[in-house]
């Protein structure tokens, strides 16, 4: 975030707005960046104490997260758990985390190892760490 002193030549008086903006790489499902999609808004200091831009920022990331994941033709269950494998977490951890049994967890990472063509899941995890869904879930 960033302020930005403005001068407003209507009525004589400067203000500072705030600029937030947020930018994110497109990609394709070859990984392949096929565009970006970003978004800025200003508002004045005075309604930058609101909660309303990070709200707004976080919900813009949520959505966008869904339409990357969508785009890879997997579930949300899916990507989650390929979110937490990568970070290092068993199966049985996984399925701690998500409330589901890692019986459950070991099916959703051989359904991500046979679509991603992946002969083992270190093979699954360096593929991961190229998608767009992930990235952005890493960042946070």
């Amino acid at each position: 975030m960033k302020f930005n002193d403005n001068f407003n030549k209507n009525d004589n008086v400067a203000k500072e707005f705030l600029t937030i903006s947020f930018k994110q790489p497109l990609y394709n499902k070859r990984n392949k960046i096929i565009g970006i999609l970003g978004m800025s808004f200003a508002t004045t200091k005075e309604t930058a104490q609101l909660p309303l831009p990070s709200q707004l920022l976080e919900s813009i990331q949520s959505s966008l997260a869904t339409q990357l994941i969508e785009a890879h033709n997997i579930t949300t269950r899916q990507a989650d758990c390929l979110y937490y494998l990568v970070q290092g977490h068993t199966a049985k951890q996984i399925g701690a985390i998500l409330s589901l049994s890692h019986r459950t967890i070991e099916h959703h990472i051989d359904a991500l190892k046979n679509k991603y063509q992946c002969a083992s899941r270190a093979e699954l995890i360096m593929k991961a760490l190229k998608m767009d869904f992930i990235q952005m879930r890493l960042q946070k």
